[in-house]
């Protein structure tokens, strides 16, 4: 299969967006490595980092209304809450890498556009990882109404610099969920990069032409070149550039199509972009790289002074059954307010956070993004081989699927069940899935029928299931004829 290494840079004058869903990975990565290395000589790199304080996380008073408010930085003990922040300062980027991107100075401060909470269970080891809208309204400690990036800034301009942003946000996220926040991570774009690179490439593939065009979309400021993201449909290997331009892009033409509403459409690129680093990193042929990685880690984030390597080894351990479905991509349900600018919480965010809170099933909660199609990050496969002759592990799984972001709920394909052989290649779904095996159809191109799976055909935690026998041929996402499912802006 033919591989693509694109490099791209960002235009120009614009606010820098970056949601680091793959931090989780990097800190997935840190927890292997520690395990493999040795607990004294991680633990010792990580006390090199550059650390946030959360205090000692001790009980703290009440509010003025008579609520406990939670202490940040508190022990883990049932669960584990991780709170990753992106921050857009250009410090670590070299001059080289600068060029295109407006200097710190210049974006008047510190800012970090989105957040991403890890809530991990630990009898389960289930993480459920929860995006949250750059734009969402809600109640900042001490400052007011205002969007949730804003939380950052604010702590930032303080006097606190990432710190105290990160420490601002923390209290911020913790008041709007509920969840007592354990941790904190923070990485600037330089640190993106780096850790990408360090990595090595992320496999993406798309079926649609990706490219950030902000002169295509309401609002554009002359001179606004985007994050310079241009893929073409099919397989890539992203290096840290390339990767950084696909998580910030915001004004993105799908394949002829604008985003319906770009914060949305960005988070669900990211999870897919986060589920594709995560398959890798499961491989073993990462294993040599994890010391390497866990080095990069440490001098590219911030940590709060309370983490420790156990701590990431809890979390590797929680997340080495991703490719079995032990994590979930999730975003707080929310919606365009009526302004088409800010977004707001929706009628189910109170059921969402209250279940998350009591680790409760969240069925498809906080799964769909407001006019946007199912995202690959959140669709759970499988795939079966009925005599495919290999291909269907090799093609399939893989390079179709796995590399796609995909939630794949095996570790790799198995055998077609009685119930499944003889049917030739087949999408089948379970009910009330058609749209996502609809998904499925754009990265698994051909003449290939989608139906609705009788019972007991496929597992009831499978949305989608891809049969696979002798007659199947590879093609390319994005290559075959198989339509396209389009964004629904009426929504």
């Amino acid at each position: 299969m033919t591989r693509e290494v694109l490099s791209a840079r960002s235009g120009r004058t614009r606010r820098v967006l970056i949601v680091l869903a793959t931090t989780v990975s990097f800190l997935m990565a840190a927890g292997a490595a520690a395990g493999f290395a040795g607990y004294e000589w991680a633990q010792a790199k990580l006390d090199q980092r550059a650390t946030i304080s959360l205090g000692d996380g001790s009980p703290a008073p009440s509010s003025p209304g008579g609520s406990l408010v939670l202490p940040l930085g508190a022990l883990c003990k049932d669960t584990c809450n991780y709170l990753v922040l992106g921050s857009d300062s250009r410090a670590t980027l070299s001059s080289k890498d600068q060029q295109g991107f407006q200097t710190d100075a210049q974006i008047n401060g510190y800012r970090s556009d989105t957040m991403l909470l890890v809530h991990i269970v630990a009898d389960t080891k289930h993480a459920t990882i929860v995006s949250f809208p750059r734009d969402l309204i809600v109640d900042i400690p001490g400052y007011g109404t205002d969007k949730i990036n804003a939380a950052f800034s604010h702590g930032a301009a303080s006097g606190g610099e990432i710190p105290g942003g990160a420490v601002l946000a923390a209290k911020t996220v913790q008041e709007l969920t509920g969840l007592q926040i354990n941790h904190v991570v923070v990485v600037d774009l330089g640190g993106f990069e780096s850790i990408v690179n360090a990595v090595g490439t992320v496999p993406f593939c798309t079926p649609v032409q990706l490219v950030d065009d902000p002169s295509r979309f309401p609002g554009y400021v002359p001179g606004d070149g985007g994050s310079g993201l241009y893929l073409d449909a099919g397989c890539h290997d992203l290096d840290g550039a390339t990767a950084l331009a696909l998580v910030r892009a915001r004004d993105v033409i799908a394949g002829g199509v604008p985003d319906c509403i770009s914060d949305f459409a960005r988070i669900g690129r990211q999870q897919q972009f986060m589920r594709a680093l995560m398959n890798k990193l499961l491989s073993p042929l990462m294993l040599p790289k994890l010391p390497h990685l866990i080095d990069v880690i440490t001098k590219q984030l911030y940590f709060d002074d309370r983490l420790q390597v156990t701590d990431l080894v809890d979390l590797s351990k929680a997340l080495q059954g991703v490719a079995s479905g032990n994590a979930d991509f999730r975003t707080v349900p929310s919606e365009l307010a009526p302004n088409n600018i800010d977004v707001v919480l929706s009628p189910d965010a109170r059921t969402f956070l209250d279940k998350l809170r009591r680790d409760e099933p969240l069925g498809d909660l906080g799964t769909s993004l407001q006019g946007n199609a199912p995202t690959p990050g959140n669709i759970a496969v499988r795939v079966y081989d009925d005599a495919s002759e290999g291909h269907a592990p090799n093609d399939v799984y893989t390079a179709q699927l796995s590399e796609s972001g995909f939630k794949m709920m095996a570790t790799a394909s198995e055998s077609a069940t009685p119930e499944l052989q003889g049917m030739g290649t087949t999408i089948l779904y379970n009910k009330g899935y058609e749209e996502q095996a609809k998904v499925v159809a754009q990265y698994v191109p051909g003449p290939y029928p989608i139906k609705e799976a009788k019972p007991g055909q496929l597992p009831s935690d499978t949305q989608v299931g891809v049969v696979v026998d002798v007659h199947y041929t590879y093609q390319d996402p994005g290559s075959g004829k198989t339509p396209i499912v389009n964004p629904d802006c009426s929504l």
